[in-house]
Formats: C-alpha cells, sequence, structure tokens
C-alpha cells in the first residue's frame, strides 16, 4: 500500500540522521537488493501493473526517506566537496580494513586471534569488526534452513549473505574493486569490512 511505502520512508530517514553514513548507505543498496530479489523471484506471481507498482512504491519510499534527510544530506556533501574526499577515496586507501580468508575461522572460533575486553587482539583491524561470529547453532540452523528448509527467503538471504561476505573481503575479492569502480557514492567509503554486519544479520 502507498501508505505503507510513505511509512517506511521514515525509518530510512532516522538511519541517515543517525550519523554514520557509510552503514546508512550500505543499508540502503541492501534494501535495493533485497526488494530486486523478492521481484525477480516472485515476477511469475504478479502482473505487470503490479510489478511496476511496486518498484513504484520502492521509490516512494526512497524519496521520502532521502527527502526528509536532506536537512543532513546536502551540507554532509557540500562538505565532502570542500575535504579530502571530494575526489573519493583510491582503491588501495579504500580497502585498508578488508577481512581475509584465514580470519573467517572467527566466525566459528571468535576469540581464536584474542578478544577485546582484555586487549589481546592481534590480528589486522579492530575485534568488533573483524569477527561475523553469530554462534554455533545459529550457523548450523542457517546451513539446514538452506539445505531442508529452502524458500524465497532462505534463497534471497543467502544471496546477501555471500554478496555482503565477498564486499568485505576488500581487496581479497573481486567485488569491491568493481563496485567502488563503478557504484555511485562508493569511492567514499574505505572500510569494506563494515559490511560483515550484514552477513551476521542474513545468516540470523
Amino acid at each position: 500500500k502507498l501508505v505503507y511505502a510513505i511509512l517506511t520512508g521514515f525509518p530510512i530517514a532516522f538511519m541517515i540522521f543517525a550519523g554514520l553514513s557509510e552503514v546508512a548507505f550500505y543499508n540502503l543498496w541492501i534494501l535495493v537488493i533485497y526488494v530486486s530479489l523478492r521481484l525477480l523471484f516472485s515476477r511469475s506471481k504478479l502482473t505487470r501493473r503490479s510489478f511496476f507498482y511496486s518498484i513504484f512504491l520502492i521509490v516512494v519510499s526512497l524519496g521520502v526517506g532521502l527527502s526528509l534527510a536532506a536537512i543532513q544530506l546536502l551540507p554532509t556533501y557540500e562538505l565532502t566537496q570542500n575535504s579530502i574526499r571530494s575526489a573519493g577515496f583510491p582503491e588501495s586507501s579504500s580497502r585498508i580494513i578488508s577481512l581475509s580468508v584465514k580470519q573467517t575461522i572467527a566466525f566459528v572460533l571468535p576469540h581464536f586471534f584474542g578478544g577485546a575486553m582484555d586487549s589481546t587482539y592481534w590480528a589486522p583491524g579492530v575485534f568488533w569488526a573483524m569477527c561475523g561470529y553469530v554462534g554455533i547453532i545459529p550457523l548450523f540452523l542457517a546451513g539446514y534452513a538452506v539445505i531442508k528448509r529452502r524458500n524465497i527467503f532462505t534463497t534471497i538471504f543467502v544471496i546477501i549473505a555471500l554478496f555482503s561476505l565477498l564486499y568485505a573481503f576488500g581487496n581479497h575479492s573481486f567485488l569491491f574493486n568493481v563496485i567502488h569502480q563503478h557504484l555511485p557514492m562508493a569511492k567514499y567509503f574505505r572500510t569494506p569490512v563494515r559490511f560483515l554486519y550484514i552477513f551476521s544479520f542474513s545468516a540470523a
């Protein structure tokens, strides 16, 4: 319904007002990817009119959210054009904090590289950003759902989880370079491992 699409714009605006623009930007990516996948997998059940009306609703949600947040977005953009980020970050500095393949062991053993509470963490990056641990049981149940409970939702979240994991690998994956070069605004952010929280959400 149109009213729900309008109301959805409010949490989008609040997310931007929270102040961490990189996370807000990533969340908007995922919102668009999720809706696109829902439409793709449901296309056989939708009429042409319903399909385009659904696209219209998500555009309305984004439009309302971005319009409400314009009071913060426009000054931020103006400031960016007068800062060292005006041309964006080069790829070399945009992947400073990337997840390495060996650090995925923390998905099962979260304190393998030490911890944050006792300052024993010794791997690259920071503990809270590099650890994708969601729990052994949730990880097992996620795998079970993929194999035994496969439906549109598990398929979508598997795709999103893999996408976010590949992006979090940064310079260890091709995906970051492609997105950094071709996706508008992506060049202004340089911490691909922050995308790891999307993986955790998808697994959960």
